[in-house]
């Protein structure tokens, strides 16, 4: 048995399990082994987190981790010194360049999980959208796929955006949810400028399925005339469909957010659309934390960001090792941030700014019981 780390006397928030409170976090061997008041026994790291909040390692939902194969990725290990210890390339790889973006997740230190578009082709990168041909869908080489990496791929993707689809319309959304059902995955689709209106993509969606972009300010929205948020919407988030805000640099408005959360309209995830233009750079996206500050600055609270964050995206993508939560036995991701007044600006795709006070940091990040990034912030004894 290795020695233990502990991380101790922080705001512990847990909403897996809903914890919500200060105390100790103790690790061995990669695994959480106690939480509230723990035993200092045979501890190698005392860790000093009073005052700053210990979450789950974040997961970042949808980014764009191809890089090298697509003009869209980025190095995802980027995000660690953000506290997100997983992440989630949405659809940059289809089954044509699978195998080699499998090579390029066993080469990172983050752990990256693959939603796999329904086009072999994959997103090459602004400019070269997919061939949404469905009679051009390889559904064996999928299954082949799947069946191969079954730990690693855990959804489809499918775009639907007018100047993508074209002349198919909803054929492909159709055709991808065919194909994810057969193999028993949730279908993600990307909903900015949809080609049928939001509320009949809503309405084809089943439990389980992600609509992203749901705050996007292009074409059909999520919201009516009256700007209020669409019955569809409701109804599908009722029985289960996963409404995440994967920001982007194009798919997202504030005149659309500040409505839906106004009239009680929370995304289920919330996460970045991370590429190789937006990585660590503008006042569109950046990082997680970038994001999840916005929507602090945007009235939602830090539990219901955090949850947003983990334990949602963790049940999403079916993680059963813990992933997601701080619960004594699961797998110890972990990041210890900070919630500091600081002025700064958001930007949305049409350009409006929303000026912030607060912007959240971080200060530690553990990955599987090991430290990954450390700010030096934080007193170890």
């Amino acid at each position: 048995m290795s020695e233990a780390m502990i991380i101790r006397g922080g705001h512990i928030l847990d909403m897996a399990s809903g914890t919500d409170t200060v105390g100790d976090l103790r690790i061995e061997d990669g695994r959480i082994s106690g939480i509230g008041h723990v035993d200092l026994s045979g501890a190698s790291d005392v860790i000093d987190a009073a005052g700053k909040y210990v979450v789950p390692g974040l997961i970042d939902f949808h980014v764009h981790a191809f890089e090298g194969g697509s003009m869209f990725g980025c190095d995802t290990d980027m995000e660690i010194p953000s506290g997100v210890t997983t992440a989630v390339d949405a659809g940059t790889t289809g089954c044509a360049a699978y195998e080699s973006m499998h090579s390029l997740i066993h080469s990172r230190k983050m752990r990256i999980f693959s939603l796999l578009n329904i086009s072999s082709m994959g997103q090459l990168g602004k400019g070269f959208n997919e061939n949404m041909d469905p009679e051009l869908v390889q559904a064996e080489k999928i299954t082949e796929l799947v069946k191969k990496y079954p730990d690693e791929i855990r959804g489809i993707k499918v775009r639907i955006s007018r100047n993508i689809v074209g002349s198919w319309g909803d054929v492909p959304l159709r055709k991808a949810i065919e194909t994810a059902g057969k193999l028993g995955l949730p279908v993600c689709v990307h909903s900015t400028d949809p080609c049928i209106p939001m509320e009949d993509v809503a309405c084809i969606l089943r439990k389980g399925d992600i609509l992203c972009h749901v705050f996007h300010g292009l074409g059909s929205t999520i919201l009516d005339e009256a700007g209020h948020v669409k019955a569809g919407l409701r109804k599908a988030h009722d029985r289960g469909v996963l409404m995440d805000a994967a920001n982007g640099r194009n798919n997202f408005a504030f005149g659309v957010a500040r409505e839906a959360l106004a009239q009680s309209f929370l995304p289920d995830i919330i996460s970045t659309d991370l590429t190789a233009a937006t990585m660590s750079q503008g006042k569109t996206v950046r990082n997680l934390l970038f994001v999840m500050s916005k929507y602090l600055n945007m009235g939602m609270s830090i539990a219901e960001v955090v949850e947003r964050t983990t334990a949602v995206p963790a049940r999403a993508i079916g993680l059963t090792d813990g992933s997601g939560s701080l619960a004594a036995g699961g797998r110890a991701d972990v990041a210890v941030l900070d919630l500091i007044d600081q002025e700064c600006d958001f930007a949305d795709s049409k350009k409006e700014i929303l000026h912030g006070t607060k912007m959240l940091t971080c200060l530690m990040t553990v990955q599987n019981g090991q430290i990954l990034y450390d700010s030096n912030q934080l007193a170890h004894a």
